[in-house]
């Protein structure tokens, strides 16, 4: 007679034996200071289960091996836990002082186990109190290195999704420590149990302290996935947004309100109102180049080598921090442009206008992205708008059209605006170019914006 399987277990049913791999040993976080020992369980046919241990059995940590596989049985099979679960399973198992441990030596079951979420699933997962964890994977398009910030130490980890978007992660204190110092660009990275939130209206993802990250995990559809990526079709790269609710803001301000409003009262909130852009300023550049040297995130400047006569020298790039881009030449990874020391940000400097009053604004980079559709560095890249100080037609259009603004107001400078909705407006891209071409700039390019192209993109978009 064959033996059940982990997807026949239910909670408060007499249980049953269970050939099974451990596959990870961990300590959740339960908001006590006593922790209690998990093991994550995968059965023959790749599914898992979570299986904590009773405090009355003390030794079973010393026989249980993580890698190895065993016969359980004389385990009781209970209700899965409130909080931080890391297997969607509808029981859980408890290994108490009667449970059975019996070594199997080598057998053909699976040595990894994800439960990958698609992208429409993440919102939803940041609704719930005790929401379970989430495993997801993507291209890694940039990471910060190790970063101290008063008390925390975290890595950002920018990645590219199965369907195009951008998400970033946060990895905390001992998984950040952990992550690998390698450069890891154009990589896959999977991560699992991860908590899912969403800040100023983008989803992000953080590590917990059950987290584990793999690169370029063993998985049987490997290859598939970064065929899919390097054959993915070209799609602007956009920090997505999640819709701002009325509960996020506070609607229905006039600019002239909004002016008056005093600092204690608008520091931490966010408003709406309805207005048009007056006017985009000429005389500041529309974009910025960023240093990415180790999460740096400083604005570069041109430098040349002497004072004579820079005609005919070639600039190069540097931060107030001290790094130095001397080849601000681009690439591929897969089909996107990408060079790993800088990279082009959105910095708009506007006035907003509606019946009673204007408002100098700054929409960053993740914003106009979202409005335009189109990333910084594909508007300079791809599109050849190379001038900072020529704002793109697609960019005109914003002026005079009437749309919902969401603004984060600021003392004793200009505010920020956090979202604009743009459903009304149709872009046209005119004089888009193809990605597997080298664009011509539309303007002289600098000669400190070199373009090489190197690789072309394919057709297909994956989809889990």
């Amino acid at each position: 007679m064959a033996l059940k399987g982990i997807t026949d277990i239910k909670p408060n049913v007499f249980p049953f034996p269970i050939e099974v791999r451990v596959l990870r040993k961990y300590y959740p976080y339960t908001g006590t200071h006593e922790k209690d020992l998990y093991y994550l369980l995968v059965d023959m046919k790749g599914n898992a289960i979570e299986a904590k241990v009773d405090k009355s059995n003390k030794k079973i940590d010393g026989i249980i091996k993580v890698n190895e596989c065993y016969l359980i049985d004389k385990h009781f099979c209970t209700e899965p836990g409130g909080s931080g679960r890391i297997v969607f399973h509808r029981a859980a198992l408890l290994l108490a002082k009667r449970t059975t441990v019996t070594p199997l030596g080598s057998k053909n079951i699976p040595t990894m186990y994800f439960n990958f979420a698609r992208r429409d699933m993440l919102e939803e997962r940041t609704k719930d109190k005790y929401p379970n964890l989430t495993d997801y994977y993507g291209r890694v398009l940039k990471s910060s290195g190790l970063q101290q910030n008063n008390n925390y130490r975290t890595v950002k980890v920018t990645l590219l999704d199965h369907i195009g978007h951008e998400i970033v992660l946060t990895l905390w204190q001992s998984i950040a420590v952990s992550f690998t110092k390698e450069d890891i660009t154009g990589q896959i990275l999977a991560v699992s149990a991860v908590k899912v939130s969403i800040y100023l209206g983008r989803l992000q993802l953080d590590s917990t302290d059950v987290t584990v990250t793999y690169i370029n995990p063993p998985l049987p559809n490997l290859q598939e996935i970064i065929n899919s990526f390097n054959e993915m079709q070209k799609k602007p790269m956009v920090a997505a947004k999640v819709k701002l609710t009325e509960a996020d803001t506070e609607t229905g301000f006039t600019l002239a309100e909004l002016n008056q409003k005093p600092y204690a009262e608008y520091k931490s909130k966010l408003y709406s109102c309805q207005a048009t852009i007056k006017e985009i300023h000429a005389n500041h550049k529309w974009f910025l180049k960023k240093c990415t040297f180790e999460g740096c995130e400083k604005t570069l400047h041109e430098e040349y080598l002497d004072d004579d006569d820079t005609s005919n020298k070639t600039a190069i790039l540097s931060c107030t921090k001290g790094h130095t881009v001397t080849d601000p030449t681009y690439h591929f990874i897969g089909e996107h442009i990408f060079n790993k020391l800088l990279s082009n940000n959105y910095c708009v400097h506007a006035i907003l206008m509606d019946s009673t009053a204007t408002m100098p604004v700054t929409i960053f980079n993740e914003t106009m992205s979202s409005a335009l559709g189109v990333t910084c560095k594909d508007m300079v890249l791809v599109h050849g708008y190379d001038d900072d100080k020529k704002v793109p037609p697609s960019m005109l259009q914003l002026i005079g059209a009437s749309l919902k603004y969401i603004i984060r107001l600021r003392l004793n400078s200009a505010s920020v605006v956090e979202q604009i909705e743009t459903n009304t407006i149709e872009y046209q891209m005119k004089d888009a170019i193809p990605l597997l071409t080298a664009p011509e700039p539309k303007t002289p390019a600098s000669k400190s914006t070199r373009k090489q192209i190197t690789d072309s993109p394919g057709k297909s978009l994956f989809t889990l």
